[in-house]
């Protein structure tokens, strides 16, 4: 049985306590514990914010044919993705249509180019990937319930 849970916040008291708008149906540990061996293994909860006030979402149709909305830049175009939330992304079974994807774009610094502080979530294959581009930023991405991989680097020498 998982004992993975989505609630919603209804609201914080400080930065570090939050008051939840429904109560939690299981009981959640939160410490760390070290093994006789010495490794430590981190119990705590892992929680993320998924709303954002800009959104990019496929259709409602989406779930249910598991093909959604996908970004993509190539061949030397620019991808700026930040602060926005991607849900309903990607396309399963169908090679290179990911939620937010650097598809052979060559060098990218950054400001050029980025995937930074984003909610990816409820996608139908891989929340990013990148292939074929070289110092495109990703980072402080969450990505949640997604199919297949969620941080993808194609080649490898990206």
């Amino acid at each position: 049985e998982t004992t993975v849970e989505e609630v919603e916040v209804d609201y914080l008291i400080d930065d570090h306590t939050v008051v939840l708008k429904t109560d939690l149906r299981h009981q959640h540990v939160s410490e760390t514990r070290v093994t006789p061996g010495g490794t430590t293994i981190d119990m705590r909860a892992q929680i993320a914010l998924l709303s954002r006030n800009v959104i990019i979402q496929g259709d409602d149709q989406s779930a249910e044919q598991l093909f959604g909305m996908h970004t993509i830049a190539v061949h030397g175009g620019h991808l700026r993705v930040e602060n926005t939330e991607v849900r309903n992304c990607g396309q399963a079974r169908n090679l290179g249509r990911y939620c937010l994807h650097f598809h052979k774009s060559g060098y990218q610094p950054p400001p050029q180019s980025f995937i930074q502080s984003n909610s990816i979530h409820h996608g139908f294959q891989r929340a990013t990937t990148i292939h074929g581009t070289t110092h495109a930023l990703v980072q402080n991405n969450v990505a949640y319930k997604i199919m297949g991989h969620n941080f993808f680097i194609e080649d490898g020498d990206e």
